[in-house]
């Protein structure tokens, strides 16, 4: 990670990798407080941007549904029923875009669901298929 930043090669070597790691979060601490505070990731690195995965436009969808205030369907690999779609209203970022609270409407709770975890977002309900020895 520290070849990322241009800090040196790691070297296995405990206190080396802990002081690594201090400036491989410094450097990205920086990134974070650039994006947020001058545009620095908009149009300057343009050039870097890759077309946009399913985990953006899950995240897009996210971001719209708690700014409209709206509910949405996401398949959520944790909790009680991994893989089957659940209805939930985004309410606010606990970390964002890391975890979210939003409502559940399948255990009628607030509840916090980590972004990384969601493998689709829809907007309208879909049904799932089970297999003929199951229903």
């Amino acid at each position: 990670m520290g070849s990322y930043f241009g800090l040196g090669r790691e070297r296995h070597r405990a206190i080396e990798d802990c002081r690594m790691t201090v400036e491989v979060l410094k450097n990205c601490r920086m990134i974070m407080f650039l994006e947020e505070h001058a545009g620095y990731a908009s149009e300057d690195l343009a050039v870097f941007q890759t077309p946009e995965s399913d985990a953006d436009r899950a995240l897009r969808e996210i971001v719209s549904a708690m700014s409209q205030g709206r509910d949405v369907w996401i398949s959520y690999d944790g909790g009680s029923n991994p893989g089957i779609p659940r209805k939930i209203k985004p309410i606010k970022w606990v970390y964002e875009p890391w975890l979210i609270e939003a409502f559940c409407h399948q255990s009628q709770m607030n509840k916090q669901f980590r972004q990384r975890r969601i493998r689709e977002v829809r907007t309208e309900e879909w049904a799932v298929s089970l297999p003929d020895d199951e229903e």
